[in-house]
Parts: C-alpha cells; sequence; structure tokens
C-alpha cells in the first residue's frame, strides 16, 4: 500500500512538473524563499525538500 502510494505521488509530480516549473519561473528568487510568517514554509523550501 506503501509503495502503490509512493508511486502515485512520483506520478502527479512528473504529471504537473511543467506547471510547477512554468509558475517558479514567474517569480525571481526572493519571492521563491519569501515566508510570510514564522507558521509557513517558503516555495523554495517545499520544492528543495520535494527533490531530495
Amino acid at each position: 500500500m506503501i509503495e502503490t502510494f509512493k508511486n502515485e505521488i512520483k506520478f502527479r509530480l512528473n504529471e504537473n512538473l511543467s506547471r510547477i516549473e512554468k509558475c517558479l519561473n514567474l517569480l525571481n528568487e526572493e519571492l521563491v524563499f519569501l515566508k510570510l510568517n514564522k507558521n509557513t514554509n517558503a516555495i523554495g523550501n517545499l520544492i528543495l525538500h520535494l527533490a531530495s
């Protein structure tokens, strides 16, 4: 079951990769790593987490 879940996540990320890249390319580096407050994560940190 866990392996099925992992495969589904990988599939969905790959399916949407072009959309993610398009959105990231609209932002400068400052905005990618901007945290709006202490309770949020920056987009860049989330992307780095997903990529590793």
